[in-house]
Protein backbone atom coordinates (compact mmCIF):
# COMPACT_ATOMS: atom_id res chain seq x y z
CA UNK A 1 0.00 0.00 0.00
CA UNK A 2 1.17 3.45 -0.88
CA UNK A 3 1.97 5.66 1.60
CA UNK A 4 -0.90 7.94 2.27
CA UNK A 5 0.56 11.01 4.79
CA UNK A 6 3.18 13.26 3.33
CA UNK A 7 4.72 14.95 6.83
CA UNK A 8 4.95 18.27 6.79
CA UNK A 9 5.98 21.56 8.52
CA UNK A 10 3.67 24.45 8.94
CA UNK A 11 4.93 27.62 6.99
CA UNK A 12 2.78 30.27 8.79
CA UNK A 13 5.04 32.02 11.09
CA UNK A 14 1.44 32.69 13.56
CA UNK A 15 1.01 29.26 13.77
CA UNK A 16 4.60 28.67 14.26
CA UNK A 17 4.73 31.23 17.12
CA UNK A 18 1.51 29.43 18.51
CA UNK A 19 2.72 26.03 18.81
CA UNK A 20 6.37 27.69 20.30
CA UNK A 21 4.29 29.56 22.93
CA UNK A 22 2.41 26.31 24.14
CA UNK A 23 5.42 24.65 24.16
CA UNK A 24 7.06 27.25 26.54
CA UNK A 25 3.89 28.11 28.63
CA UNK A 26 3.73 24.26 29.24
CA UNK A 27 7.56 24.41 30.49
CA UNK A 28 6.16 27.27 32.68
CA UNK A 29 3.30 25.09 33.84
CA UNK A 30 5.47 21.99 34.95
CA UNK A 31 7.72 24.45 36.69
CA UNK A 32 4.60 25.80 38.40
CA UNK A 33 4.10 21.72 39.51
CA UNK A 34 7.57 21.13 41.03
CA UNK A 35 8.00 24.30 42.52
CA UNK A 36 4.55 23.36 44.63
CA UNK A 37 6.09 19.64 45.12
CA UNK A 38 8.87 22.18 46.76
CA UNK A 39 6.72 24.04 49.46
CA UNK A 40 4.74 20.18 49.97
CA UNK A 41 7.90 18.21 50.48
CA UNK A 42 10.00 21.43 51.63
CA UNK A 43 12.58 21.37 49.47
CA UNK A 44 14.93 24.05 48.42
CA UNK A 45 14.19 25.07 44.66
CA UNK A 46 17.18 23.33 43.33
CA UNK A 47 17.01 20.15 45.36
CA UNK A 48 13.24 19.90 43.83
CA UNK A 49 14.44 21.07 40.45
CA UNK A 50 17.08 18.52 40.51
CA UNK A 51 14.67 15.60 41.98
CA UNK A 52 12.33 16.33 39.24
CA UNK A 53 14.05 16.78 36.47
CA UNK A 54 12.86 15.07 33.52
CA UNK A 55 9.46 14.61 35.10
CA UNK A 56 6.60 14.70 32.93
CA UNK A 57 3.07 16.51 33.97
CA UNK A 58 1.21 13.68 34.87
CA UNK A 59 4.14 12.21 36.82
CA UNK A 60 4.29 15.31 38.87
CA UNK A 61 0.80 15.64 39.44
CA UNK A 62 0.15 12.36 40.63
CA UNK A 63 3.27 12.71 42.78
CA UNK A 64 1.74 16.31 44.23
CA UNK A 65 -1.79 14.63 44.99
CA UNK A 66 -0.09 12.16 46.89
CA UNK A 67 2.00 14.25 48.92
CA UNK A 68 -0.70 16.63 49.33
CA UNK A 69 -2.99 14.10 50.59
CA UNK A 70 -0.61 13.24 53.44
CA UNK A 71 -0.22 17.20 54.73
CA UNK A 72 -3.08 19.00 53.29
CA UNK A 73 -6.83 19.11 54.55
CA UNK A 74 -9.73 18.07 52.91
CA UNK A 75 -11.29 21.33 51.56
CA UNK A 76 -7.34 21.95 50.31
CA UNK A 77 -7.33 18.50 48.79
CA UNK A 78 -10.87 19.65 46.59
CA UNK A 79 -9.02 22.86 45.37
CA UNK A 80 -6.00 20.01 44.09
CA UNK A 81 -8.09 17.95 42.44
CA UNK A 82 -10.24 20.36 40.58
CA UNK A 83 -6.87 22.26 39.60
CA UNK A 84 -5.62 18.41 38.62
CA UNK A 85 -8.23 17.96 36.54
CA UNK A 86 -8.06 20.98 34.36
CA UNK A 87 -4.10 20.18 33.70
CA UNK A 88 -5.10 16.90 32.92
CA UNK A 89 -7.51 18.61 29.88
CA UNK A 90 -4.74 21.56 28.90
CA UNK A 91 -1.64 18.95 29.14
CA UNK A 92 -3.97 16.54 26.82
CA UNK A 93 -4.83 19.28 24.39
CA UNK A 94 -1.10 20.12 24.25
CA UNK A 95 0.09 16.92 23.69
CA UNK A 96 -2.74 16.58 20.77
CA UNK A 97 -1.42 19.18 19.14
CA UNK A 98 2.48 19.29 19.93
CA UNK A 99 3.07 15.46 19.80
CA UNK A 100 0.46 14.40 16.70
CA UNK A 101 1.81 13.91 13.26
CA UNK A 102 1.37 16.93 11.22
CA UNK A 103 0.87 16.06 7.29
CA UNK A 104 -0.46 16.15 4.14
CA UNK A 105 -2.98 13.80 3.10
CA UNK A 106 -4.12 14.62 -0.61
CA UNK A 107 -4.93 18.68 -0.42
CA UNK A 108 -5.47 18.57 3.34
CA UNK A 109 -3.64 19.57 6.10
CA UNK A 110 -4.14 17.45 8.99
CA UNK A 111 -2.93 15.76 12.21
CA UNK A 112 -2.75 12.25 12.39
CA UNK A 113 -2.94 10.66 16.38
CA UNK A 114 -4.34 7.38 16.49
CA UNK A 115 -6.93 6.82 13.84
CA UNK A 116 -6.49 7.09 10.17
CA UNK A 117 -8.91 10.46 9.61
CA UNK A 118 -6.91 12.78 11.86
CA UNK A 119 -8.27 16.48 12.06
CA UNK A 120 -7.02 19.83 10.91
CA UNK A 121 -4.20 21.51 11.90
CA UNK A 122 -4.97 23.71 14.65
CA UNK A 123 -5.25 27.55 14.25
CA UNK A 124 -3.14 30.15 15.76
CA UNK A 125 -6.04 31.44 17.85
CA UNK A 126 -6.58 28.05 19.33
CA UNK A 127 -3.24 27.24 19.72
CA UNK A 128 -3.12 31.16 21.25
CA UNK A 129 -5.80 30.20 23.77
CA UNK A 130 -4.38 26.84 24.92
CA UNK A 131 -1.52 29.00 26.06
CA UNK A 132 -3.44 31.45 27.89
CA UNK A 133 -5.00 27.91 29.57
CA UNK A 134 -1.32 26.82 30.85
CA UNK A 135 -0.43 29.98 31.91
CA UNK A 136 -3.22 30.49 34.06
CA UNK A 137 -2.74 26.93 35.64
CA UNK A 138 0.84 27.87 36.10
CA UNK A 139 -0.37 31.50 38.09
CA UNK A 140 -2.82 29.63 39.47
CA UNK A 141 -0.83 26.74 41.53
CA UNK A 142 1.94 29.63 41.97
CA UNK A 143 -0.10 31.85 43.77
CA UNK A 144 -2.07 28.53 45.79
CA UNK A 145 1.56 27.83 47.04
CA UNK A 146 3.21 31.49 48.10
CA UNK A 147 -0.34 32.81 49.37
CA UNK A 148 -3.04 30.81 48.86
CA UNK A 149 -5.16 27.74 49.92
CA UNK A 150 -2.46 25.22 49.47
CA UNK A 151 0.08 27.70 51.84
CA UNK A 152 -2.73 27.90 54.06
CA UNK A 153 -3.37 24.66 54.41
CA UNK A 154 0.25 23.15 54.70
CA UNK A 155 0.65 25.82 57.46
CA UNK A 156 -2.52 24.68 59.29
CA UNK A 157 -1.17 20.59 58.96
CA UNK A 158 2.09 22.31 60.70
CA UNK A 159 0.39 24.02 63.31
CA UNK A 160 -2.66 22.87 64.25
CA UNK A 161 -5.30 25.25 66.13
CA UNK A 162 -3.06 28.33 64.77
CA UNK A 163 -4.83 30.76 61.57
CA UNK A 164 -2.00 30.95 58.81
Amino acid sequence: MAWKYRPATPRDPDLLKAVALVAIRHGHHDFSLKMALKSVMELGPTEAREKFSGWGSGRLRKKLFKECKKRIDKNAMALLQDFIDRSVDATDERNKAVHGFWCWRGRDRIVVEVDKYGRPWPTPAELQKLAKRLNDLAYELNCARRCGWLKASLASAAHPGVSP
